[in-house]
């Protein structure tokens, strides 16, 4: 049986907070409920976990053409809605008011859980698109789409249902109707004027956010973490635009690769880069950028540690 401790974070536009099962605890995460779960297999088969971007919904948009309508579903507690094996139930478990609870559906804080989620949600995917030649966009927990004028509703619908048979609870307050504009990944899609911004509250997030970071001169891991998952490249490219600089000329690989070796050099772990990145594995240490001083160092620290 395993107990670990029990944390939460805010919750965005809400004063709640969500609750989350720490099952990286340990010293250094080590001997874990999470450091015996391999990133890399699920149930014994290899894994490459990635998910879509706002250029998956732009693609979309772009085939359906301008003046098409999004429409966007969320599942309510998606995790909360997932069960996990009984067998794995005593290392889910935790105290609170002096009792033991365990967990029988996926931890908010489990490593593996966003991946089940993303599959979850990639099998609704699969039956829109192989029974109702519907495609979406699915993040997770949040499933959006879009269709030409005629279509949109009765695609918005037809998701609707398929969720229901599905016996996945969704989350109504939440859902966005065909609508020629959508907030989607924190980005306003407007299929008018064939244009991305970043919405009003997240701007403003952002920009409190840089002004806190300029009066810092350390800070922890969990920081970082906030940091990196805001400043999303999508947005930066965005702030490029504000600042009167054509973002054309920014790819998005090059935020990546520059976003990367910085880290690389701020030692963030390998892990960290690979998922705030979207790298698929550590393959972004082929683009690590150096400098000649870098090179040199690295040159050095190898002829010390090789025998010759």
């Amino acid at each position: 049986m395993v107990i670990s401790p029990l944390n939460s974070v805010p919750k965005k536009e809400t004063l709640d907070r969500r609750v989350i099962l720490d099952l990286s605890f340990g010293v250094d995460g080590e001997d874990s409920v999470n450091s015996h779960i391999c990133k890399d297999l699920y149930l014994g088969n290899p894994i490459k976990v990635s998910y879509p971007s706002v250029d998956s919904l732009v693609e979309l948009i772009r085939r359906k053409g301008s003046g098409s309508l999004c429409f966007k579903r969320d599942l309510k507690r998606a995790y909360r809605q997932i069960p996990i094996c009984p067998g794995d139930w005593h290392l889910v478990g935790f105290s609170w008011e002096n009792h033991i609870f365990f967990d029988r559906v996926l931890s908010m804080g489990l490593r593996s859980a966003a991946y089940i989620c993303q599959s979850v949600t990639n099998a609704v995917s699969f039956k829109l698109d192989a029974h109702y030649d519907l495609q979406i966009v699915n993040y997770l927990d949040d499933l959006a789409g879009c269709d030409v004028q005629e279509k949109a509703f009765d695609a918005y619908a037809i998701l609707g249902e398929v969720l229901d048979n599905c016996g996945l609870e969704e989350s109504v307050e939440k859902a966005t109707p065909p609508s020629t504009s959508m907030v989607f990944l924190g980005i306003l899609f407007d299929t008018v004027s064939c244009t991305l911004s970043i919405t009003k509250g997240r701007l403003e997030e952002i920009l409190g956010l840089v002004k806190s970071w300029l009066q810092k001169d350390k800070c922890s891991l969990r920081d970082l973490q906030s940091l990196l998952g805001k400043l999303h490249f999508k947005k930066l490219r965005d702030i490029l635009e504000m600042c009167g600089l054509d973002s054309s000329k920014f790819s998005s690989h090059s935020f990546r690769r520059g976003g990367a070796t910085w880290a690389f050099h701020s030692k963030v772990p390998s892990e960290l880069i690979q998922f705030h990145g979207d790298w698929r594995s550590d393959a972004y240490k082929v683009y690590l950028e150096f400098d000649l001083h870098d090179k040199l160092s690295i040159s050095r620290a190898m002829a010390e540690e090789i025998p010759i």
